[in-house]
């Protein structure tokens, strides 16, 4: 007979040992300099495929969404890779549907607003993906509902919208060149 604690640590573990194989890997799949990099972890990743999905399953029913937040973010990262973005819409619906379950469990509630508009704009962008044009726009009005921008209503404010963003481009067009990693790390200019 199975001692259900003992079968609770044993998933957990599993969980904690595929969660931190994807995590080790991000910054490779991330990389796009190191393409012999990239490479490796797309094939370490993807021959453990199963066991990460049979991870992610027991993690969306069992654990709380700052738990899985680097599981997911990684995971659908490898998707895209592998531009398998019917997963990537059921990870991040999945993801969505356990936020929307545990609207207490974020200490920090703009931590989670901004987690929740990412997670909407990735699933926005994978349904476009899809051809699902109309579900896309919904999912992406939302994210910017979330991080209070809304879409326009009036052709007028779209109009000051494009020009406030064309002049933002021309000033980033038209300052000097900075060299990576000159700015203090603390600085707004570290994350332009």
């Amino acid at each position: 007979e199975e001692n259900p604690d003992e079968y609770a640590l044993v998933r957990r573990r599993h969980f904690e040992h595929f969660a931190a194989l994807i995590q080790e890997h991000a910054p490779a799949l991330e990389n796009i300099i190191r393409l012999e990099a990239k490479q490796q972890a797309l094939a370490e990743i993807n021959a453990e495929i199963e066991n990460i999905r049979a991870c992610w399953n027991w993690a969306v029913s069992s654990q709380t969404i700052e738990t899985i937040e680097p599981f997911a973010e990684c995971l659908a990262l490898f998707y895209y890779h592998q531009s398998w973005l019917t997963e990537v819409v059921s990870l991040l619906k999945d993801a969505l549907h356990l936020h929307d379950q545990q609207p207490g469990a974020t200490a920090d509630q703009h931590a989670g607003r901004l987690r929740q508009a990412r997670w909407e704009r990735q699933l926005g962008i994978a349904l476009y993906g899809l051809g699902q044009i109309t579900e896309s726009q919904r999912r992406l009005h939302r994210a910017l509902e979330l991080l209070d921008q809304p879409v326009p209503a009036t052709a007028g404010r779209w109009l000051i919208g494009l020009a406030g963003q064309a002049l933002r481009q021309l000033w980033y067009r038209l300052r000097p060149q900075r060299a990576l990693g000159c700015a203090a790390p603390n600085s707004r200019e570290a994350y332009i």
